[in-house]
């Protein structure tokens, strides 16, 4: 009789986990170099002031991704703001939901922008 209280809970515990396992999904998140100037500092926080994913500082120079990322937790942040202006920090938050995003403009002028992620750029 021990072994079948043993197996019993062995099997309920990886059940169990299979369970939790499946349960908790990733999300994707995109953050495209739009018409953009200058450099950037982008990352993506907890939305409770912790850093999760940082890139560090980037220049809008080129046409591309500052990121691609594929393990965003159900409930996100994605912050991006101008090198010479920390404090112009801007973010979008998500929950349960891939994630596709913009800058556009320059230091001084710009903008942050969600866009549909069924976008060509926005492919994961």
């Amino acid at each position: 009789m021990q072994y079948s209280i043993v197996s019993r809970n062995l099997i309920f515990i990886i059940f169990t986990f299979f369970v939790v396992a499946h349960m908790t999904q990733a999300y994707n998140v995109s953050f495209i170099a739009g018409d953009c100037y200058g450099i950037w500092h982008t990352y993506v926080t907890d939305c409770n002031g912790k850093v999760i994913h940082d890139v560090g500082f980037k220049p809008c120079d080129f046409i591309g991704h500052f990121f691609k990322w594929y393990d965003a937790p159900s409930v996100f942040c994605v912050h991006a703001y101008p090198q010479l202006f920390p404090k112009r920090n801007r973010y979008i938050s998500y929950t349960n939901v891939n994630a596709c995003l913009e800058v556009d403009g320059n230091e001084f002028d710009w903008s942050l922008t969600d866009i549909p992620v069924s976008g060509v750029d926005c492919e994961f």
